[in-house]
């Protein structure tokens, strides 16, 4: 995101002379990456906290990065779900012996 505001930033310097653009929308964009800067800035902070405390519980193991993505999961068709709940209700039924 930061890098896509410099380039904002620089196109938007390049225009001042031309007339398309105003010292104003520079400073605006300077803001914005000031205020990009200052989120990401907290948020490995507040990383960094939780590190802090889970290394408490794991020790080192809690510097290692961190996997990719959550797995998707996703239900199984209904078919199949309404016939694991009456194979389910079977076993129940037979004091929880499967038959």
């Amino acid at each position: 995101m930061i890098d896509k505001l410099r380039a904002r930033l620089e196109a938007t310097e390049a225009a001042i002379p031309t007339g398309q653009a105003s010292v104003a929308d520079a400073v605006g964009i300077r803001a914005e990456i000031s205020a990009a800067r200052a989120d990401v800035e907290q948020a490995e902070g507040v990383e960094a906290a939780g590190r802090a405390a889970l290394s408490r519980w794991i020790g080192e193991a809690s510097r290692q990065p961190l996997a990719g993505g959550l797995p998707i999961c996703r239900p199984p068709p209904q078919d199949a779900a309404l016939a694991f709940l009456d194979r389910h209700r079977s076993s129940r039924s037979l004091g929880g012996r499967a038959g």
